[in-house]
């Protein structure tokens, strides 16, 4: 999970580069899945957190995915970039 969640992440960051339509949703899906890969490899290490420590890594994951979405998708700057 954690190698599928790097190579997205990765090929997302390649595909703003070279400025991309589906460079933004890659990206950010990217970003999504290594915190989807952290709970897996705490669950593989059988880390033990109470269930309020999951719920504030859980509002900060959103918190974070949400403040990086707002800026691809709605900052004129980039829309340009990606258009242009």
């Amino acid at each position: 999970m954690f190698t599928v969640a790097i190579c997205l992440f990765t090929s997302g960051g390649l595909l703003l580069l070279k400025a991309r339509r589906f460079g933004r949703a890659a990206y950010i899906s990217g970003f999504a899945a290594l915190y989807v890969a952290g709970y897996f490899i705490d669950l593989i290490n059988a880390a033990e957190y109470s269930g309020k420590s999951y719920l504030y890594d859980l509002l900060f994951a959103v918190l974070q995915v949400a403040a990086l979405s707002a800026y691809l998708f709605l900052n004129q700057r980039v829309k340009k970039f990606l258009v242009d």
